[in-house]
């Protein structure tokens, strides 16, 4: 005899089941039929209404092979345009411009020299190289932040790209 409550409904009073064992087969109540292997581990469960199988355990080796292998291409295309970027000198005034604090201060925006700095809320600071008058990038992490302007020339954003990944931050006022 099995005694069994319904977890999703505590009020539902416990259902007892009887337990017959056919072979291979245990039978639960009326109608499930439990299919077991011979160290008792389940095959598959069914009433009629509803079927459980048994799902064989993931062959994590061969999982990752696959991501790797379908991954691949794209980092290797991630890999040469990260290397093929080059700075460009920015003048301080075009800098300038560019500095503030962006996404209710997640990021700061300062400059040191002839180049920004990017400060996160956990105080890591990275430095942002110039490949256009708006696009700076830093090598590690590979990351390119683009600043956003509207027709009047006024920074309004900035878009971080992380491989397949943006994120858009509006400057504070």
């Amino acid at each position: 005899m099995i005694v069994g409550n319904e977890t999703s409904n505590l009020v539902t009073p416990p259902r007892r089941m009887s337990v017959r064992f056919t072979g291979d087969t245990v039978i639960l109540g009326q109608a499930t039929r439990v299919h077991i292997t011979p160290d008792g581990g389940l095959v598959d469960m069914s009433d009629g209404r509803f079927s459980v199988q048994r799902v064989e355990s993931l062959n994590v080796p061969q999982l990752t092979k696959h991501f790797v292998d379908e991954y691949a291409p794209r980092v290797a295309a991630y890999r040469a345009a990260a290397a093929a970027r080059v700075e460009i000198p920015m003048p301080a005034a075009q800098l300038d411009r560019l500095i503030g604090s962006y996404g209710h201060g997640a990021i700061a925006v300062t400059r040191d020299g002839g180049h920004l700095v990017a400060t996160l809320q956990n105080q890591t600071k990275l430095t942002l190289l110039a490949m256009s008058q708006t696009e700076f990038f830093v090598r590690k992490p590979d990351l390119v932040v683009a600043f956003d302007l509207d027709g009047g020339g006024v920074v309004r954003g900035l878009t971080l790209a992380q491989g397949d990944g943006k994120q858009r931050l509006v400057r504070d006022n």
